[in-house]
């Protein structure tokens, strides 16, 4: 995937913002660089002047090692799928200095959502939902009693239409905007497939079509239903 300076540029500033690192955070980076979280994982916190712990491969694949490393930094932020988060919690402790969890790349349960709760009282809990496609994250929802997807990250938009190309209530979800990724590196025709003109737009914007089905609620976030293919 093909992804411009200007739309990590727009995650990081985002991130930045959202996230509130500041020169006393301390964030974890654990993510092998294959995956667009070690972009946001090591550089969101830098562009802050944020200081940043490297795990290695081997500490990363074991709760107990990340747990300690964790503790030893007095890490402040941390971004975690919820299989990983159950785990931890699970395994207890070292949560105690985290003032921001994030949760992302996984479907958030309720019951995952409330151990984080229980597990970190004191830190804002956050539920990101996004691909590479859009840079990582293409909404966000600060976690309290339901586990949505949130509404879109800054300069990002977000179409739910129906068959008709209609706004719809229930559908797949289309991404656009800042952070859309300018396509598949040497594969034209899966480009034209997920990269789509935007129906809604006279200027030749494009969505990315996600496959992903989700609901607006009645507080106008999205709530995340499943894959389109299941």
């Amino acid at each position: 995937v093909a992804l411009s300076h200007r739309a990590l540029v727009n995650r990081l500033t985002w991130g930045q913002q959202v996230l509130g690192y500041g020169p006393d955070s301390v964030a974890l980076s654990k993510s092998g660089l294959g995956f667009v979280d070690a972009v946001t994982e090591l550089f969101g916190p830098l562009v802050a002047g944020a200081r940043v712990v490297v795990v290695p491969a081997e500490v990363a694949q074991d709760p107990a090692g990340l747990l300690d490393t964790a503790a030893r930094h007095g890490v402040t932020h941390l971004l975690t799928v919820p299989s990983l988060a159950d785990v931890l919690v699970r395994h207890g402790g070292a949560l105690a200095p985290v003032r921001s969890w994030v949760s992302s790349g996984e479907a958030l349960t309720g019951g995952t959502a409330q151990a984080m709760r229980t597990a970190a009282p004191q830190a804002v809990l956050h539920n990101f939902y996004g691909s590479t496609e859009v840079t990582g994250d293409a909404t966000a929802a600060v976690i309290t009693e339901n586990t949505s997807i949130g509404a879109p990250v800054a300069n990002t938009i977000v179409r739910v239409p129906d068959s008709w190309l209609r706004p719809a209530d229930v559908g797949e979800l289309y991404v656009g905007g800042a952070q859309l990724a300018d396509g598949y590196v040497g594969r034209a025709a899966l480009t034209a497939d997920r990269f789509v003109a935007d129906p809604f737009s006279s200027d030749g914007a494009r969505l990315y079509r996600t496959g992903d089905l989700v609901r607006w609620n009645s507080q106008g976030q999205l709530e995340y239903l499943g894959r389109r293919d299941d």
